[in-house]
Parts: C-alpha cells; sequence; structure tokens
C-alpha cells in the first residue's frame, strides 16, 4: 500500500525531486501525506486527484522550498482539510508562493482553508482560484494574504462565468459562502411554493 512519498535511501529520490517539473497523483487509496523534505526546486504543478485519505499536501516548511510552483490542483480527496499545514514547532514566518498564478480546488468536502497558520502567504501572482463542491471553506488563510495579482474566484465549470472577488481573498471566499447560502434558501423556498 502506498502511503507516502519517501524513501530510506534517499539519493535517487532527491535526484529526481531536483529535476521533477509535474507532479501527479491518481487514486492512491492509502496516502495519507505526500513527504516533500526533498528539493522540489523545479516543480510547476501539483495534481493531486482521488486520494480519499490525504489530509493536507504540504507542511510550511515544505511549501517554502516551492519557489518555482505555478499551479496547484486538488480534486476529489474525501479527506483534505487543507493544503499548507500549520507545523506546531514552527514560529510563524512568510510563505512565499512568488510564481503559483492558478489554484483548483474541486470536490473536497472536508477542506476548511488554504493554510491553518497564522504564517503570511505572499501570493503576488495568483490570478485566479477555481473552487467547487468545498462546502466547509470559510476562509482562505488565518494569517495575512497579499496578493496583488488576484481577480477573483470561479465558482463554475463554464469559464465564460464571471469572477467572483470581494476586497481580498479571504473576504472573497465569505462572499462565496454567503452566496452559496442564499442560493440554497432560494432553491429550497422555490420547492416548497
Amino acid at each position: 500500500m502506498f502511503r507516502s512519498i519517501e524513501s530510506e535511501d534517499s539519493s535517487w529520490l532527491n535526484t529526481i525531486s531536483e529535476k521533477l517539473q509535474e507532479l501527479n497523483v491518481v487514486r492512491c487509496l492509502h496516502l495519507t501525506t505526500l513527504v516533500l523534505t526533498m528539493s522540489f526546486s523545479c516543480l510547476k504543478k501539483v495534481s493531486i486527484s482521488n486520494c480519499p485519505k490525504l489530509q493536507y499536501l504540504f507542511t510550511s516548511s515544505a511549501a517554502k522550498k516551492l519557489m518555482m510552483l505555478e499551479e496547484i490542483k486538488v480534486e476529489e480527496c474525501e479527506s483534505l482539510k487543507e493544503i499548507v499545514a500549520k507545523e506546531l514547532d514552527v514560529i510563524s514566518e512568510v510563505v512565499k508562493f512568488e510564481r503559483l498564478n492558478n489554484i483548483v480546488l474541486h470536490s473536497l468536502p472536508s477542506l476548511i482553508w488554504f493554510s491553518s497558520g497564522s504564517d503570511t502567504l505572499q501570493l503576488s501572482s495568483l490570478i485566479t482560484v477555481h473552487i467547487r463542491k468545498c462546502p466547509n471553506m470559510k476562509i482562505f488563510s488565518k494569517g495575512v494574504i497579499y496578493a496583488e495579482s488576484f481577480q477573483g474566484i470561479q465558482m463554475s465549470s463554464d469559464p465564460k462565468q464571471d469572477l467572483l472577488f470581494y476586497k481580498d481573498l479571504n473576504t472573497t471566499i465569505k462572499g462565496m459562502l454567503q452566496r452559496r447560502v442564499r442560493t440554497s434558501f432560494k432553491l429550497n423556498n422555490e420547492k416548497y411554493k
């Protein structure tokens, strides 16, 4: 059973990880965590789907090593609670995803937030966040977020639908939640007329 990405003899894994540009993990039914202790200095895209036991993608210290990351896509991971997990023994710092421009989060029923730590998130290239079927997501992060290029959240699979945007990422997530509640309330009222 595949539970994590690690090895006792890590020399071969380090060689691969230093050159790896895209990481795709699909249908790893027993995977609980991605252990990114190696250098993923060239990693540009992370795509995870159908990993029902995965609880988070990266720790905050591992996230700091992903300086080239441009896209995060996570789908159909029932147990996933967060993307960047807070480490108990690490003091709050700045986590920079300077090249990250697109985040896709679909069908993640346990997702609460992107980051649970009070770290400052620097997302200077982030343009859009696609969020669908993440009913428990209330905010993006507990910490301060710098996302100067952020244009909004895409809530539909239809790319023609307008982006939802309020003052900042956390406010936009809250607005998305309020919109979902209003839509649900309207549908229930119409059902009983």
